[in-house]
């Protein structure tokens, strides 16, 4: 996906934009950085949506780790 049709995707958070390309070191940042995970698109797709569709395995592993590390702390 181009650079030019990523800014043109209001609806779509950085997290949702990271995942789109499959950029793994950006969602692994912003989700360790805290940001919600839960935002949907105006299609009501997430970001785990957009990395689950388009395979891409590396990515999904940070949402993996994030609910370790969330459960974790409460045991």
């Amino acid at each position: 996906m181009s650079e030019q049709a990523l800014v043109h995707m209001p609806q779509r958070t950085t997290l949702h934009r990271a995942a789109m390309v499959g950029n793994r070191d950006s969602v692994a940042a912003l989700i360790q950085g805290g940001c919600a995970l839960d935002l949907q698109d105006k299609d009501g797709n997430t970001a785990l949506h957009e990395v689950s569709w388009h395979g891409f395995s590396h990515c999904i592993k940070c949402w993996s780790r994030q609910e370790l590390t969330s459960t974790s702390g409460t045991r």
